[in-house]
């Protein structure tokens, strides 16, 4: 009796093979990322418990700020809108 490797991979099991890599590969790209998004959430809760004021003008600043920082320090891993 020989042991065939390839026996167990049916197409279903491909498709769900595939389908984990690009799970795994999105998640991969959120990992460099995550530093800005807890700035971002730090803000939030600041203002939430009221020690910065609440501010369009100032949200926008910080939002487009972190976003050019995230463009220069990731490059074509940065999230694009």
């Amino acid at each position: 009796m020989t042991c065939n490797a390839l026996a167990p991979w049916t197409p279903a099991t491909f498709v769900g093979t595939q389908q984990a890599s690009h799970s795994v590969m999105a998640s991969m790209r959120l990992i460099p990322s995550a530093p800005f998004d807890a700035v971002r959430a730090l803000h939030a809760g600041w203002v939430r418990a009221g020690w910065v004021k609440p501010s369009i003008i100032a949200s926008g600043r910080l939002e487009r700020m972190l976003d050019a920082l995230e463009k220069l320090t990731l490059g074509p891993l940065a999230r694009r809108v």
